[in-house]
């Protein structure tokens, strides 16, 4: 699978007033060979400009170019590890120490990222070089490191300036080098950077310096919020202009900034004040063709932020600017920082419009966080405008939270007209599959809206996700056809209309749409390629999709050759309203605790109750394959009496063809060829499912059973039948053995195959070379009816791990020279073993313990 681009961010470019830092180098120099050097500070001391000064020193020196990255929530683990591995490799050589990597914002790194850098650095340290520059420590297990030299630390007090340092600074921006106001300046700002150029500026703007530089030391704190506006005031007022549109940013281009701004000259603004290093910094890049790009430090934001709190004209003019920039390019299909700039010039009201307007697109583009952060910041002004609460609704439904995505909800149908007809058809449709009205007529109403949106020369923008809704409720009541016809239109509108989250989880209802048709292949090909969408995707992280892909394709590929493992899905996110992947979850658990070699527990598993809605029914495309599931485990149990009761649970449900192969099953447990072969071809003909594979399961059953009986002829034309049918569906599943008393399928495949060459057979032959037939594999391990005990009222003997090899090896028929060599044990140490069993068992043979450790569970 394709993961995301590891390409690291550009080095921030020192700014024209940039003092050298003496101490921070001698300390990164002594850190040089370190697996890991951890820069410890708060905002402002002047971390990613000592360190990359120091780089500077380095590539002097003829060291690599380093790599840098401002560390976000995008860089996962598996993206960091492709950096530093790509970085382990630069110089084409292993004897060369890896090239150096630069996190800034180290703290904004997953916990998953911390997790790996730890893990790297003990047990891989010498494969990187990296510097995180943090504001606080990290989880990262350094004392060993530490020990062993793989781990440095470089604390803020490493950072501070001295006196030469501080005084370069305040000369160059105060444009004084008057020793009141360097010595003020220096007492007040401790050695820290940010506040050197902040209160340096200050003082250069007022016409008393001494006297300003002196208030820095009397006023302290309170001076500081006074030092940060007479900052901002000093500016032009077309900067300030600028930097209040630019309150959401951290990193911009010269383009974003002139757009935000309707300034065209903005990116010479940012220019200047890079120049003049006032907390705005430009990002190196060696590609001629990249974008300039602009890094806003923190300390800076905050200003501007406490200066938006005042609503001045300013304020007021800066806001209407961003507003309009947002609505610009909304209209271009751009709302991924609409709320966040928004917001950050306390535009809530205008907020509250556009989630109205655009809310529901953001939704299915992978957006929606946005909506959610931003009605817990402003619930009440939400509460109060209804054009916001679908929208709402939406977003929290997507996100899994049913609850709240019902109580808005049920905000919007208590209002008359607060829905348009799409929204309200939507809205039925989620409740419906919650449970809370029927379903039928709410499918029924959203037809005939789609029926009038058709006739329609304007489309609805939740058309879309109505459509999905639509068709999920659909392939519940098995109307598998017409989802599959709305989910392509869904996907397919999604496309065009570039809502990637909506259209990841409409394919991902299609593959288990195709699934539940009895097209394994074609749900493999839309997974993979759902799978491969997301996977290239960073601006969104889908909660369900993944899951209910994963899902759809283990189903699909369980029944592939060559066999793959099959594992549960244990920790599967299930949307509480999904219910087709809540009934499949149950039946691939259970077919994977079956592979694992238990068929007991696969039926305790089936015995659980679904997860559904008031114990609703299931409909009769998913009870026939919840059946077919039971009676297979009862016939490789060999239990014919739940065989039989399932049998009758299948006709009373006019199931022909399936009862008709369950009957077949418990016939062949009997013994009865020619009954079982009669009814296989009854299943066959009646099959009334394409999911479960009956009818070519019944094919090869009975082709194995009329060759046994002499029908060679006709065997083996069922057989190829059976090839032909299942090989653009590619399931291998009719083919694992199905009958205890026909002809090993192995067999019949190798003659097949010799007869009529075809590459499907060949490969169907390969896979079952070697493997035992489903229908007795598991006897070994599975206790008979008889065989059965009740764990509640008998003492389980406890085994030793040794003893409990034994036993497996017993069921496999081994002799005790067999055990003794797989072992490596003497016989006389195998028969102390047996003897050992059999005394806890209570037995006093072979055949008793195996039936007793059956029944128990035990193997």
């Amino acid at each position: 699978m394709p993961r995301p681009r590891v390409a690291p961010d550009k080095m921030p470019r020192l700014p024209r007033v940039y003092v050298p830092r003496a101490q921070v180098c001698r300390r990164l120099d002594q850190a040089r060979e370190c697996a890991v050097t951890l820069v410890v500070a708060p905002a402002g001391a002047g971390k990613t400009f000592g360190v990359a000064g120091w780089l500077g020193t380095a590539a002097e020196r003829g060291e690599p170019a380093a790599r840098w990255v401002h560390a976000d929530e995008t860089w996962g683990p598996d993206r960091l590890t492709d950096l530093l591995d790509e970085a382990a490799g630069a110089d084409g050589a292993d004897e060369v120490a890896p090239a150096r990597v630069v996190i800034d914002d180290a703290h904004l790194l997953p916990a998953a990222s911390h997790r790996a850098l730890d893990d790297r650095l003990n047990n891989d340290p010498d494969s990187m070089r990296v510097v995180l520059l943090s504001r606080w420590d990290l989880p990262i297990a350094h004392l060993v490191p530490e020990l062993l030299g793989h781990f440095a630390v470089i604390r803020g007090d490493v950072l501070r300036l001295d006196d030469d340092e501080a005084r370069a600074l305040i000369v160059a921006h105060a444009r004084t080098e008057e020793p009141g106001v360097v010595d003020a300046i220096t007492t007040y700002a401790r050695g820290w950077c940010a506040a050197v150029v902040l209160a340096s500026r200050a003082v250069a703007v007022t016409p008393d310096p001494i006297a300003a530089a002196q208030r820095c030391v009397e006023g302290g704190s309170r001076f500081g919020d006074q030092m940060a506006s007479d900052v901002f005031a000093s500016l032009s007022p077309r900067t300030r202009h600028l930097l209040l549109c630019l309150s959401a940013e951290s990193v911009v281009t010269p383009q974003t900034a002139a757009h935000l701004s309707h300034d065209p000259v903005a990116g010479e603004l940012l220019e200047d004040l890079d120049s003049t290093g006032l907390l705005v910094s430009r990002l190196v890049t060696d590609a001629a063709d990249e974008a300039v790009q602009y890094r806003l430090h923190p300390l800076l934001n905050e200003v501007v932020r406490r200066r938006l709190i005042t609503d001045g004209v300013d304020i007021i003019g800066a806001r209407a600017t961003v507003v309009r920039a947002v609505l610009l390019d909304a209209a271009a299909g751009n709302t991924d920082l609409a709320l966040p700039r928004l917001e950050a010039v306390r535009a809530s009201e205008e907020g509250a419009a556009f989630i109205a307007e655009y809310g529901a697109s953001m939704v299915m583009r992978g957006e929606g966080a946005g909506l959610a952060v931003f009605a817990r910041d402003h619930l009440e002004q939400v509460e109060h405008v209804p054009g916001v609460w679908f929208p709402l609704a939406i977003e929290r439904w997507v996100a899994g939270d049913t609850a709240a995505a019902e109580r808005w909800l049920d905000q919007c149908l208590g209002m008359v007209g607060c829905l348009r007809s799409e929204e309200l058809a939507c809205a039925r449709l989620m409740r419906a599959r919650l449970g809370r009205e029927p379903m039928l007529p709410a499918v029924g109403f959203a037809r005939g809206v789609m029926l009038a949106e058709r006739a329609s020369e304007v489309s609805a923008a939740i058309l879309p996700q109505l459509l999905t809704e639509l068709a999920m409720t659909q392939a519940w009541l098995g109307d598998l056809h017409e989802a599959e016809v709305n989910l392509v239109t869904a996907a397919g509108l999604a496309r065009t209309r570039e809502l990637p989250a909506l259209r990841a989880a409409a394919l991902s209802h299609l593959a288990l749409t195709q699934y539940m048709l009895g097209r394994e292949r074609a749900c493999t090909e839309v997974a993979r390629q759902a799978l491969a969408q997301i996977d290239a995707t960073r601006s969104w992280s889908p909660q369900f999709t993944r899951w209910r892909l994963e899902l759809a394709l283990g189903l699909a590929r369980s029944v592939d050759v060559p066999w793959q493992p099959v594992s549960p899905l244990q920790d599967a996110r299930v949307h509480p309203a999904d219910l087709c992947s809540v009934f499949w979850l149950q039946v691939q658990r259970a077919h994977a605790v079956l592979v694992e070699g238990s068929v007991a527990d696969g039926r305790l598993m089936l015995q659980q109750p679904l997860d559904l809605p008031d114990s609703w029914p299931l409909p009769d495309h998913l009870r026939v394959s919840w059946l077919v599931a039971e009676a297979t485990l009862a016939a490789l149990a060999g239990d014919r009496t739940s065989l039989k009761a399932v049998e009758d649970r299948l006709a009373a449900a006019a199931f022909r063809g399936e009862a008709a192969w369950a009957g077949a099953l418990r016939a062949d447990l009997e013994g009865e060829r020619r009954q079982a072969a009669e009814l296989f071809e009854a299943a066959a003909d009646d099959a009334s499912f394409a999911q479960p594979v009956i009818r070519p399961i019944a094919l090869v059953a009975r082709a194995q059973l009329l060759d046994e009986l002499g029908e060679t002829g006709e065997a083996q034309e069922l057989l190829w039948q059976a090839v032909v049918e299942t090989e653009v569906r590619r399931n291998a599943a009719p083919f694992l053995g199905w009958t205890r008393q026909g002809t090993p399928i192995q067999t019949m495949l190798e003659r097949l195959v010799q007869r009529a060459p075809r590459p499907w057979a060949t490969e169907l032959a390969g896979a079952m070379a070697d493997a035992t037939s489903l229908a007795t594999y598991f006897d070994p391990g599975t206790a008979t009816p008889l065989e059965e005990v009740d764990d509640q009222t008998v003492h389980l003997p406890v085994l030793s791990a040794r003893e409990r090899e034994v036993l497996r090896q017993l069921a496999r028929g081994a002799t005790y020279a067999d055990i003794s060599a797989i072992l490596f044990v003497s016989e006389n140490t195998v028969k102390t073993h047996v003897s050992n069993l059999y005394a806890k068992l209570g037995a006093a043979r072979r055949s008793e313990a195996l039936a007793l450790a059956r029944g128990h569970h035990l193997i």
